[in-house]
């Protein structure tokens, strides 16, 4: 089980090598986000796995800024609506001034990763929104980042209890690495299969 969660890293870079071989089909400020996402992730990840000997937890917590920073700035510009956008900077403020305050309360450092969660979610269900209320809704499977979100929403919600058991301490098992493991294979799997799939029906369109 411990070589499987080694190896997720694995997937991880197939997903930015793709993302970075197909920037010029996809080419956008939301997409070169979603690149810095994907970095941000296996850096974490990499130097998350070399720190064994003492606890890492650091670690995820600066990458907790990057991590949200970019899903931000995603969502802030591909969403066209106005109100979205607002609610995604004055939501962007408050996370940032807790992450703030952690520095200076440390036992809130525990809780920026579960708190980060609940702050992006949000977002993910705005663009959502935001296509069903468009044109594109009808040509929804042909959306990219339509697929980037499902695959971040599965993450996010489906990861959460995991992550908040972990962090607070109250349970430590294996489930609580395996499943998030599996979950995040299931997400860039998801980011895979899209990238590859709709670069080839751009080429045929």
């Amino acid at each position: 089980m411990e070589a499987f969660q080694n190896n997720i890293i694995f997937l991880e870079l197939a997903s930015l090598l793709l993302a970075l071989m197909f920037v010029k089909t996809f080419k956008s400020k939301y997409y070169y986000f979603f690149i810095a996402y994907l970095i941000f992730a296996i850096t974490a990840d990499f130097i998350g796995g070399l720190i064994t000997k003492v606890s890492n937890a650091w670690v995820f917590n600066i990458y907790t800024f990057f991590e949200y920073s970019a899903v931000a700035g995603i969502y802030y510009f591909l969403n066209e609506n106005p109100f979205s956008k607002k609610v995604i900077v004055s939501m962007s403020t408050i996370f940032y001034c807790i992450y703030i305050i952690s520095f200076i309360y440390i036992p809130l450092q525990r809780y920026t990763v579960i708190i980060l969660h609940f702050f992006v979610v949000p977002f993910l269900f705005l663009f959502l929104q935001e296509l069903l209320n468009s044109n594109k809704i009808t040509n929804y499977k042909k959306q990219l980042f339509f697929w980037i979100t499902v695959g971040l929403l599965i993450y996010y919600l489906g990861t959460l209890p995991f992550i908040t058991l972990s962090f607070i301490e109250q349970l430590q098992t294996k489930v609580l690495y395996t499943i998030p493991g599996i979950i995040l294979v299931i997400m860039h799997l998801i980011f895979i299969m899209s990238l590859i799939w709709l670069r080839k029906v751009r080429k045929l369109s």
